[in-house]
Order: C-alpha cells, then sequence, then structure tokens
C-alpha cells in the first residue's frame, strides 16, 4: 500500500515523529506484521537504518516486538492506543531533559559552547547572515530565538493566526522582553483578537494587509512569505537577516504602517 505524502507530512508534523520513523510506522500500520527488512523496502527507508528506527518506535510505545522466531517481526499497536503511549513517553523523557538542560545551563560546558559561537559570528561571511528557514516548527522556533536575544525593540506584523500562535506558544519569550525593558510592538489586521499579547506589547491594529514579519533591535529581520492559515504548516517559510541595513528599512516601512 504506497501512503500519499500528504499523509506523511501530517503524521510526521502532529505526531512528532522523523521522516524515517514515520515512513515505517505507516507501513507497518497497512502490514500488520512485518519484518525490518519488509518495512524498509516498503517504506524507501535504508535497511541499515530500520532496526534503530523500529527500536526507537517501540520505546514510544507505537511498536511491538514479536519474541518467536527469526528474522524478528514488528507489529503495530492500534493508533489510539500508541497516542496514549507516546502522550506517556514525551511525559517522562522531557521532563529528565528538562532538569538535565536546566543543570546544563549553569555547567562549563555552556561557557564553552557560547565562546565557539562568539569566535563563529566573528567569521560569518554574507551567506551565513541570510537563512531561509522552512516548516512551521522552525520558523517559531527561529522566533523564538529572536525574541530571546533581543535588547531594545521588537517589531512584529502578524496575522490573526499567528497572534494566535504568539499568545499559545511563545508569551513567555515576550513576557521576558519586556522585563528586560524591550519596547514591544505588534500590528495586525482590524478586528484581531489581541488576548493576552495586548498586556504585554502595544499592539496597533490597520485595515491595509498585513506583511509577516518581525525586527528584532533594527539590527536582523524575519521575512515570512505565506498565509498560515491557507497552507499546510509544512509549507510556511521566512528567510532571516542579520543586516542592519535590511532591518533599519523593514523598520521604516513598519514606523509607516504604525503612524497611519
Amino acid at each position: 500500500m504506497i501512503i500519499p505524502r500528504k499523509v506523511v507530512d501530517r503524521v510526521k508534523h502532529f505526531i512528532g515523529l522523523n521522516l524515517y520513523e514515520t515512513q515505517i510506522w505507516l507501513a507497518l500500520l497497512s502490514h500488520g506484521v512485518a519484518t525490518a527488512g519488509e518495512l524498509a523496502e516498503a517504506a524507501g527507508v535504508p535497511r541499515s537504518r530500520s532496526y534503530d528506527i523500529l527500536e526507537s518506535l517501540s520505546k514510544k510505545g507505537l511498536v511491538v516486538v514479536k519474541s518467536e522466531g527469526r528474522p524478528l517481526k514488528y507489529m503495530s499497536v492500534a493508533p489510539k492506543q500508541g497516542l496514549d503511549n507516546l502522550k506517556r513517553y514525551y511525559a517522562m523523557s522531557s521532563e529528565g531533559v528538562k532538569d538535565d538542560l536546566e543543570g546544563l545551563k549553569e555547567s562549563s560546558v555552556i561557557g564553552e559552547l557560547s565562546d565557539i559561537f562568539r569566535k563563529g559570528e566573528m567569521v560569518m561571511e554574507l551567506p551565513e547572515l541570510i537563512g531561509l528557514v522552512r516548516e512551521k516548527n522552525n520558523v517559531f522556533a527561529h522566533l523564538s530565538t529572536l525574541l530571546n536575544r533581543s535588547k531594545t525593540s521588537i517589531k512584529i506584523m502578524a496575522t490573526p493566526h499567528d497572534v494566535s500562535e504568539l499568545n499559545s506558544f511563545y508569551m513567555s519569550g515576550i513576557k521576558e522582553a519586556k522585563s528586560r525593558g524591550v519596547k514591544v510592538q505588534v500590528l495586525v489586521p482590524t478586528g484581531t483578537d489581541s488576548g493576552e499579547l495586548a498586556k504585554y506589547a502595544e499592539v496597533r491594529e490597520i485595515e491595509r494587509p498585513i506583511s509577516r514579519s518581525v525586527v528584532i533591535d533594527s539590527k536582523e529581520a524575519l521575512a515570512m512569505f505565506m498565509d498560515p492559515g491557507a497552507v499546510h504548516p509544512t509549507f510556511d517559510a521566512g528567510v532571516w537577516v542579520n543586516s542592519t541595513y535590511v532591518a533599519k528599512t523593514m523598520d521604516r516601512l513598519f514606523e509607516e504602517a504604525w503612524n497611519e
């Protein structure tokens, strides 16, 4: 059974598996019971990777290993049960990861990594100052990074869908920026429900169409291309530019719209 690409993309995005895990799991769902080799061939995944992938899926509670016979055979649990298992796996693993990361912040390792990063910034050439950011998760992860390193100003032009995402997932970054004395301004279309965002940012409604963008400290900018309400999250994309010239140009456009 050939699994449509859009199904693979949706499962990968919403369930949080990587591409190979998604392909193997969907292949197993359609086969019922199969060996690693059969699944690798059906899913188009390198055979050498299939055992590690199946072990990962087993740890996450999506796959059961049949103990009898050689070669080993695998079977999938029912999707609803699999999601419950996956939820428990993420809950248990995320607590451990969170504690490890908190501890790492105070260790000498983070200082060494920061030193490497600073030296890397000093030798960056123009191509490293411009980056294409693909997929919704990556776009918003980059936005979160920008919010966290802001020092003086954040200027956001956002659609209603973006505002909903900011309220749901990125308020902590905006709150922390506000507490550091960063001026946060957000332009939204007329009639947008700003929610909690309005408590920590100056929000202004405008009637003209919104261009999705973020400008940080008049030094770097992220411009996004797609209407998030009209395309699948897989196709969202943006361009990040670390250029004072470009950022100040976008600043002027923002100010013109702000002062209308």
